[in-house]
């Protein structure tokens, strides 16, 4: 499979581009929408960081609150699909 196949967004600048394919579920384009925005409203890019507060805000979309473990499980995916960021 193509790496860029599984490229689900992309946030350049202020624009935020959910790629959106019409078999994923609404709550998972929601997700990513939520995600790309984050990071062009926020203007937090290219580090683990900018990814876990991406991830938490998505995610934090089906639910009001998350708790720990759900966070540290985000932040380990994060550290393992994005090895080449820095952490800052």
């Amino acid at each position: 499979m193509d790496p860029e196949e599984n490229i689900l967004g992309e946030a350049f600048g202020k624009t935020a581009i959910a790629y959106v394919r019409n078999i994923q579920p609404l709550n998972l384009t929601s997700q990513i929408i939520i995600h790309e925005v984050t990071h062009a409203g926020l203007n937090i890019k290219g580090s683990q960081r900018a990814e876990i507060i991406a991830f938490m805000r998505g995610t934090k979309h089906n639910k009001n609150n998350l708790v720990i473990s759900e966070i540290q499980e985000i932040i380990n995916m994060v550290k393992d699909n994005y090895p080449e960021l820095p952490y800052r």
